[in-house]
């Protein structure tokens, strides 16, 4: 993502910001949070649901875990603590 430079920061230069990090309150930053976020628990051997995108599970034998989430909030539930 490309920015102007803020005028508090700006040299006068005009030059063109190239933002290596998203900015909380963009539009983008929850799309790049959740983009990352997915690809961490996905490596960790996380499956999304089909059914439901915000839902992700991970099964050893008879036990799972099971993480849901909203926005920047998560909600996990577990079938035994020795995980």
């Amino acid at each position: 993502m490309y920015m102007r430079q803020p005028e508090e920061h700006d040299d006068g230069t005009g030059r063109i910001c190239l933002l290596i990090k998203m900015l909380y309150s963009l539009k983008q930053a929850r799309r790049e949070w959740n983009l990352e976020f997915d690809a961490k628990l996905r490596k960790k051997g996380y499956k999304r649901l089909r059914s439901d995108t915000c839902m992700y599970i991970w099964c050893i034998g008879d036990d799972f875990v099971t993480i849901m989430v909203w926005v920047d909030d998560m909600l996990t539930f577990v079938t035994t603590v020795d995980l």
